[in-house]
């Protein structure tokens, strides 16, 4: 975290947008922490059907906003709902509920439904949602998703400024910083560690990361078929 909001720190770019990267620097924090500590406490992460997923102990599988197959909604939607699972699950561990209970002496104590609504999925899925990575806003089956901005604050907060990585290692990078994956071999580890039967009809058409890269002005083709990722931004201090 504070390697990230170092870099964010050091680019130059317009003192507006670099508060609102620090913002969804911290958020995102808030949620990567969220499902971190609930793999530690949850029962759910001792049965034999979840692997450890990425190296922080989970994994967001996330899919387009458009153009994505009913296997592939299937996956993401299901991914959302095992974190869901795990956090709740997690709060209801008795070492936190005595500890949550201690620290209001002159209350009645928190109820499961108190504890979910200010620290429990329901928060984490209301985080996502002001973040723009959980969609819907409303209504059922919600699930991670590509945005512009998240792939620019992901570019800027795993690379120095003014630096490049090739593109399979972007995807690494974004995989252990933040568990995130979307294509490829990390998105093989997101389906096995949310429960669903690996699929080769699961993995995207062509590159949807690719060219939202592109877009973006963080994506260089080279001669020889490989990709590179960059950070443009050079260092303000």
């Amino acid at each position: 975290f504070a390697i990230e909001l170092s870099r964010l720190l050091k680019i130059s770019i317009d003192p507006i947008e670099r508060l609102e990267l620090l913002q969804f620097c911290c958020v995102l924090q808030v949620m990567r922490s969220m499902c971190a500590q609930s793999i530690r406490y949850s029962d759910l992460f001792d049965q034999d059907v979840f692997d450890r997923g990425s190296v922080l102990g989970y994994a967001w599988l996330f899919s387009p906003m458009e153009g994505y197959t009913r296997q592939q909604r299937f996956a993401a939607c299901q991914n959302l709902n095992v974190i869901f699972q795990i956090i709740k699950d997690a709060l209801n561990n008795e070492y936190i509920l005595e500890h949550v209970n201690s620290v209001k002496l002159k209350e009645k104590g928190v109820t499961p439904s108190e504890l979910d609504k200010k620290y429990g999925y329901t928060f984490f899925n209301s985080l996502g949602k002001r973040l723009g990575i959980i969609f819907p806003k409303t209504g059922a089956e919600p699930r991670f998703v590509i945005t512009d901005k998240l792939l620019r604050y992901l570019v800027l907060s795993v690379l120095e400024p003014n630096t490049s990585c090739t593109y399979e290692g972007f995807k690494k990078k974004i995989y252990s910083h933040y568990g995130i994956a979307i294509e490829g071999e990390e998105l093989n580890k997101a389906i096995i560690w949310s429960n669903v039967p690996l699929n080769s009809s699961m993995q995207p058409d062509g590159s949807e990361l690719k060219e939202m890269l592109r877009a973006g002005g963080f994506l260089t083709e080279l001669s020889d078929g490989c990709s590179i990722v960059k950070n443009p931004f050079k260092e303000e201090f």
